[in-house]
Order: structure tokens, then sequence, then C-alpha cells
């Protein structure tokens, strides 16, 4: 467990406002398939997760992520087989309450849930923002914090600012929206290599 003193006061590397402004200008379409991509480069962590606390549900989790995708580049939504999954994504988020360790693999099924529930409003902004905060709070945990931790918000932010981790995943989301405003139709292929 981790405290934080005097949160919320400085201005954070990942810059939510920002992101906004370049969502609300793309289609509902582009905006899913941002969701999913920011869902996708964090899934892993949910997988390593499940399989070394002995849990059944990384292929399922992995499944649900093939789906979204599925249904981006079909360029329809089947919305009753969306909010079927998204119902069995939320059971299989773990709790950090309860599990002992999670290493942010409940920030990466959140990312999961968060860009199925984009799919399911018809690529909401704020949904995309969710997907794309929680795939970049799961790195964020890991390379800001040690457990049992007692810090303030400016060395909380220097961390922040000096993790090329951090870095390079808002690189990443930054190239996946400069790539989705280059293409009509989004699809899976188009973001693989980012």
């Amino acid at each position: 467990m981790f405290i934080v003193v005097e949160r919320g006061l400085l201005e954070e590397v990942w810059d939510r406002e920002r992101l906004k402004q370049r969502l609300q200008s793309l289609s509902p379409m582009h905006r899913i398939a941002f969701a999913a991509a920011c869902a996708e480069r964090t899934l892993w962590r949910y997988l390593t997760w499940a399989k070394q606390e002995g849990k059944p549900f990384g292929q399922e989790m992995h499944a649900i992520m093939h789906d979204v995708w599925a249904e981006i580049d079909q360029g329809s939504l089947n919305i009753k087989k969306l909010k079927k999954a998204a119902a069995r994504c939320e059971e299989l988020v773990p709790d950090p309450e309860e599990e002992t360790v999670t290493h942010s693999a409940d920030n990466a099924a959140l990312a999961v849930l968060y860009a199925l529930q984009c799919a399911i409003s018809g690529g909401q902004v704020t949904d995309a923002l969710d997907a794309a905060e929680k795939s970049y709070r799961s790195w964020w945990n890991t390379e800001t914090l040690q457990d049992d931790e007692v810090i303030d918000d400016r060395e909380l932010l220097q961390r922040e600012w000096n993790s090329p981790q951090l870095k390079k995943e808002v690189d990443f989301q930054v190239a996946v929206l400069k790539r989705l405003e280059t293409v009509d139709k989004p699809r899976h292929d188009l973001l693989s290599g980012l």
C-alpha cells in the first residue's frame, strides 16, 4: 500500500484535457479503435497476473479483446455481444483489496472494460479517455510507487517525469492518434507495429 500526500496539486505527464481535444476530432469508430489499442497494449499485465496466480481467465480476457477488434475490423458493432463481454470482463477485474498483488492487472482489465464501454456507447470520448488513462495508470503504478511508501506530490511527479516507460506510453498513445487521424476506416492491422 502507498500513501500520497497533497495529491492532485501538480501537472502530470499524462494530459487528459489535451487528449480529450484530440479524441473529439476523431469519428466514433476511431475513438473505439484508440481505446482498444490502449487496452491491448497493457493486456499482457493481466495475462501475466492470471498465469502467475493460477487464474484460468487469461485466455478469456484475451478472447474478449480479440472480439473487440473483430467488431472494429468489420465496421459494425454488435451491442448485445459487447454488453455480454463487458459484463464478463467486469467479473474478471481483480480486486486489489482481495488479491495479494495484482501488478496493475486491475488497471489492465479496466482498460479493456472501458474499451468495451466505448464501443457500447458508440465511441463516447469519456470512455476512450478512461481506457487510455487505465492503460497509462497500469504503467504509472509500477513505475512510481513502492509498497508501504509515504510519498508527496513533488516526489511522485518527479518519478513520473523521469520514467522512460511512462514517456513511452504517452508516445504510444500519440502515435496511435496520429495513425488514426490519417485513415478513413480504423483496423487492427493499421495499429500493429506501434
